[in-house]
């Protein structure tokens, strides 16, 4: 090394004072910084030694040499000056008595660091010492002196750490077996979120529920509880009959009984119009979440196999059958001997072909299982099921009872038991005659139920009207009325409800009474999902306590009428079948008309969500919130948003889909929609945990709206050659076509892109309700619906070059976890099958 006082060429001699100062100056800064990093820690010496330090390190600086050594010193110094600020932290996750011990290693460290350096301070000359080549090393020892505290500090920390961790898993080994229940549940929590509310005790059927009145069916129920029992019987019981025999009561009551026994591993109770509970794409994954729930064996197999194939609730019905229950479960080696499924009312399924799909793959997986499979099915004899159980494999694993061949003296027998029993307790509490009805009174009712239970517990609860307390005049009524001439199994059931309906109008007299009762029946029977009272009143948009009084003459065929909590909904599906259909509601003024009734609620639908939308409508202050992090966001949605705006962003497009095409006010409306509300309608799917209900609406509703510039176009072609005719062609055929199509443009564009929206930004928007206005309408390419809803883009970040319009890729789809080998196409294309290396 060269001295200060050896002569040499200046310019080199010039850039090394300069580096050489820029490191010392380094060094005083570092230490500095070093010194106020310690100002929070309760260790006064701690805070002397780095003062001492630094004194030492500014009398170093006065030497202009060893820039090199220098610049390592700073280099350590900034390690220390680091691990200073982080002690704060650290004193917060550690043990006291240990993190003070370190403490006071790392003070005495650095003192003696000090201490030897204090005789180069007591020198004469620091910088002779310096330039002196024997004593050069004491810079280096400086470093190494530092370099070891900082370590010995680190090594303490993580000693320390390391015993937290074993005694952290000590603790979580003590307490795994009794999380292993809660380990499986994660998978099976997630999912209950794509199963439907349909088992035999939901509460969601809380107010149908009703199971055989004792004393009745006893010889088909005894037939049943045999069939179960018996280890030689076919694997599946079928159980058809007529609307109005008894089949869902049935189904509850060996429900209930095959629970009692410890038996029922599931059940699924099917509701047309009824959300997820009329999909037969639900109904597997409800299954698998039950079985899991009834078994704690199936339940861990079944969340292993979750956690290998999450999506398999979207899946195929072959592949939610084969990953979410025959793969998990057909080579278990615990679990009970015999499990049985309930699946009740098949027919009210909305498709018939996966129906038919189900059945099949039921019949091909039941032999896989080790324990003994038994399914027992009950439905009307719609001719897709009866041709599927007439099939060779469907006829040789099934027993099969029809109910409208059963002996019509038993099922007579039954009902009189059921009317005897209820129509004395009616006599009993409004009249205080326990001996009515009279004997030839109750052959009269019995004689005129037909067979049909559903007769007999409408009549009862009809006879037993508190509002109108006079059973005995309700009854005479009932006799009198003469039959229909019409030869029909539901002309006993068919003359019970016009005489209801009837009977519900007095109180409200005028046409114009009868009109407001059919708007809010066509509203509770068509609704995808029933609502209660209020909510109801909000959708139709009717004063408040307007309803109820309507509904209370009905309370015999709808439930929930009383309580504004409860939904509002038909007790049987008998009544909604009558009301749809003009021969058998003979009452022209309260027929129920779908296309009309479908037409009035998109547009009330529409009108809700035109007016009654708004951005971020919960109020979150976070502007970036994930939706995990909102608070209480189901009672949000609840109070801020209302259960009927919520139903009318959920359901709009199917309702749309049954309406008349030609109704100009309902285009409009969704004309409006397109314009102005599509962003806010995302945000209110996002939250309430329904945003693949997005793409299925913009698909019908631009399929509506082709289907209605069809049948513009048709009628204006037809029109033409008459007009031509007449000579009162005003413009030609092709002028008034491309003004039709030109008509439609905007929404359908609109539509169109917001699809794309969805498919391209659908995990975003899954995710943050927020997010859609900061990252996913910011990168949304140069389009008809980036341009229209522009002026949301207010605080976001700023894109300077977009794409230009959507590319060819409308979705990806994950799931492999390796390379993809294979995909293969349905004939119809409506699905994709693929194979990869991970053997998925």
């Amino acid at each position: 090394m060269q001295s200060p006082d050896t002569p040499g060429p200046s310019k080199p001699r010039f850039k090394f004072k300069k580096s050489l100062g820029i490191a010392s100056a380094a060094l005083v800064t570092t230490l500095t910084i070093a010194e106020k990093a310690v100002d929070g820690v309760p260790a006064p010496g701690l805070k002397a030694a780095v003062g001492g330090l630094l004194e030492l390190v500014k009398a170093i600086k006065k030497a202009h040499e060893n820039a090199s050594d220098l610049k390592e010193l700073d280099d350590h110094l900034k390690d220390l000056t680091e691990l200073l600020t982080a002690i704060p932290a650290q004193k917060q996750s550690e043990d006291p008595f240990v993190f003070n011990n370190r403490i006071a290693k790392l003070t005495s460290d650095i003192e003696r660091t000090v201490e030897d350096c204090g005789k180069i301070r007591s020198q004469s000359k620091v910088n002779k010492f310096f330039s002196h080549q024997d004593n050069a090393s004491a810079i280096n020892g400086i470093n190494r002196s530092i370099e070891r505290a900082i370590r010995t500090f680190q090594l303490g920390g993580d000693i320390a750490m390391e015993r937290d961790i074993k005694g952290i898993a000590q603790g979580v080994e003590e307490i795994r077996l009794h999380l292993k229940r809660s380990d499986v549940a994660d998978p099976l929590q997630a999912l209950k979120l794509n199963v439907a509310d349909a088992s035999f005790d939901s509460q969601s059927r809380a107010t149908t529920i009703s199971r055989c009145f004792e004393g009745t069916r006893t010889e088909l129920l005894q037939t049943i509880y045999d069939w179960a029992d018996d280890p030689g019987s076919k694997s599946i019981y079928w159980l058809c009959g007529l609307a109005g025999t008894g089949k869902s009561t049935i189904a509850q009551t060996v429900a209930e009984g095959f629970d009692e026994r410890g038996v029922l591993g599931a059940s699924f109770f099917f509701s047309r119009g009824v959300e997820k509970r009329d999909d037969p794409r639900f109904t597997f994954p409800t299954i698998a979440y039950q079985l899991g729930c009834f078994n704690d064996t199936f339940g861990t197999r079944i969340a292993d196999s979750l956690r290998r194939h999450p999506n398999a609730c979207d899946a195929i019905l072959r592949t939610q059958l084969e990953k979410l229950i025959v793969g998990p479960l057909q080579d278990v080696d615990r679990g009970p001997p015999v499990v049985i499924i309930v699946l009740d009312a098949l027919d009210e399924c909305s498709d018939k072909q996966l129906v038919k799909e189900m059945l099949a793959l039921l019949v091909s997986a039941i032999p896989k299982f080790p324990f003994s499979l038994q399914v027992f099915i009950t439905s009307r004899p719609d001719f897709h099921i009866l041709s599927e159980f007439r099939g060779p494999g469907m006829k040789s694993v099934s027993e099969v009872t029809l109910l409208h061949e059963v002996d019509i003296s038993v099922v007579q027998n039954d009902i009189r038991i059921y009317f005897d029993h209820h129509l004395r307790v009616i006599g009993e509490i409004m009249l205080g005659n326990g001996g009515w009805p009279s004997e030839e009174e109750l052959n009269a009712i019995v004689e005129q139920a037909k067979g049909l239970f559903i007769y007999a517990s409408a009549s009862v609860a009809y006879i037993g009207d508190l509002e109108n307390p006079d059973p005995q005049e309700r009854l005479k009524t009932l006799l009198s009325e003469k039959m229909m001439i019409e030869a029909s199994p539901f002309s006993g059931i068919d003359k019970l409800y016009n005489h209801i309906l009837y009977n519900s109008l007095p109180r409200f007299g005028a046409w114009n009474s009868a009109r407001k009762l059919r708007n809010i029946l066509g509203a509770i029977l068509l609704l995808l999902n029933p609502l209660t009272v209020p909510s109801i009143e909000k959708l139709v948009s009717v004063g408040e306590g307007t309803v109820r009084p309507m509904l209370i003459p009905l309370h015999s065929v709808l439930s929930g009428t009383e309580d504004p909590k409860r939904p509002v909904q038909a007790f049987h599906k008998s009544f909604i079948d009558f009301m749809l259909n003009p021969r058998r509601c003979t009452d022209s003024r309260l027929y129920i008309d779908p296309n009309i009734h479908h037409t009035q609620l998109a547009l009330q639908c529409l009108q809700h969500m035109n007016t009654g939308l708004r951005r971020n409508m919960c109020d979150s202050p976070n502007r970036f919130a994930m939706n995990a992090e909102i608070l209480n966001i189901d009672e949000s949605l609840r109070t801020q948003v209302g259960p009927h705006l919520i139903y009318a962003c959920c359901f709009w497009a199917f309702h749309l889909k049954h309406a008349d095409r030609t109704d100009q006010v309902l285009r409009n409306a969704v004309s409006l929609f397109s314009a102005t509300a599509l962003l806010y309608w995302l945000e209110i799917l996002s939250l309430a945990m329904r945003l693949p209900l997005a793409n299925q609406s913009l698909k019908i509703a631009q399929g509506w709206y082709t289907e209605e510039q069809s049948m513009r176009l048709t009628l204006v072609r037809k029109a033409i050659p008459v007009s031509e005719h007449l000579g009162i062609l005003k413009e030609p055929l092709k002028s008034v076509e491309e003004k039709i199509l030109q008509s439609t443009t905007p929404t359908k564009g609109l539509l169109h892109d917001c699809e794309r929206f969805v498919l391209r930004f659908f995990k975003v928007i899954s995710d943050s309700a927020q997010h859609i206005y900061h990252s996913a309408l910011p990168f949304t390419p140069q389009c008809l619906f980036h341009e229209q809803y522009k002026d949301e883009l207010k605080g976001a970040v700023k894109i300077t070059q977009m794409e230009d319009g959507w590319d060819p890729i409308l979705s990806v789809l994950h799931g492999h976890l390796g390379n993809v080998r294979s995909v293969a196409f349905s004939p119809d294309g409506s699905r994709i099958v693929s194979g990869s290396d991970d053997h998925s």
